[in-house]
């Protein structure tokens, strides 16, 4: 096996630069070539799969406290296209707090979107409520002061929050946790009405904006799709729980650093550097994959 067996060519830094690639000496390969093997799955493993997660979301709707919970949403119709209008919003997700401001421009329209990303410590995901609230203040009234939005107590900028987390809705702004996932636990928060906590954190910094509404991520997907496609009817994020957690999101990039201090542990790459970086856990960010995949970074 040589640098184009492994290397399928798949963006065009690869397909230029394959043949630049010095070939892999035939252990490398091998082992390559047996970590490969560990990460696939069976067509039929992968069916009993979806079948089980059927099963799953059927219990859901059977009732509360199940394995999968099927909250509803309480949002009762679709854009139809011709909405206008700037807001701010809040993106709380798994890895990133996105804070960012949007116009829609009507007669379905690509929206204007400014953003901006900011990295959550471990620190923030597993502390206290107020650290968590706190921080997400503090990156918004920076983001506002920046893009010089106007805003008065008296006429507030609108604000939606994406809160990816299972939750029981009453009202669009009334939600209560029901637990942490994707490895947060923040204390003081579970059971807590989040559209309360951000609230307080917003108000002692004076910040000109009013929270209206708090959607699941699931919810926003089919909402901004139905914005230019009518025929829309459910929206979907692939890849939020147990499997997702061994594979992919956040932990692609662990996955990659694992790989390579195994090789370099076998003396098969780096041989004669210092590695110690690289047995750093979790210093490997997922997005730097797709940068080298996409020819970014070489």
């Amino acid at each position: 096996m040589d640098s184009v067996d492994i290397v399928r060519g798949d963006s065009p830094m690869q397909a230029a630069e394959q043949e630049t690639l010095t070939p892999l000496n035939d252990k490398l390969a091998s082992e390559i070539a047996r970590l490969e093997e560990l990460f696939r799955i069976d067509q039929q493993k992968l069916k009993d799969i979806t079948k089980r997660f059927e099963v799953e979301l059927d219990e859901g709707l059977k009732g509360n406290n199940k394995n999968v919970p099927m909250n509803i949403t309480w949002v009762l119709d679709q854009p139809h296209g011709d909405e206008k209008g700037s807001f701010l919003t809040v993106d709380l997700g798994g890895t990133n707090l996105r804070v960012c401001w949007i116009t829609l421009p009507g007669a379905r329209g690509k929206p204007s979107i400014v953003q901006e990303k900011y990295q959550l410590s471990k620190e923030v995901k597993t502390g206290t409520a107020d650290q968590l609230w706190d921080e997400v203040a503090d990156r918004m009234k920076p983001f506002i002061r920046d893009q010089k939005l106007d805003g008065t107590s008296t006429q507030p900028l609108p604000l939606g929050f994406t809160f990816s987390y299972p939750a029981m809705q009453d009202y669009t702004d009334h939600v209560i946790l029901q637990t942490w996932t994707k490895g947060w636990y923040v204390k003081g928060v579970e059971g807590e009405d989040v559209t309360v906590q951000p609230r307080k954190a917003m108000d002692k910094r004076k910040l000109p904006v009013k929270l209206v509404a708090l959607i699941n991520d699931t919810t926003g997907a089919m909402i901004a799709s139905a914005y230019h496609d009518p025929k829309t009817i459910i929206g979907a994020i692939f890849g939020e729980q147990a499997f997702e957690k061994m594979s992919a999101g956040p932990y692609v990039g662990e996955i990659f650093r694992l790989v390579l201090v195994d090789l370099a542990r076998q003396s098969l790459i780096f041989k004669g550097q210092d590695i110690s970086r690289v047995e750093e856990s979790y210093i490997l960010d997922t997005g730097f994959l797709s940068a080298i995949q996409d020819g970014s970074i070489s």
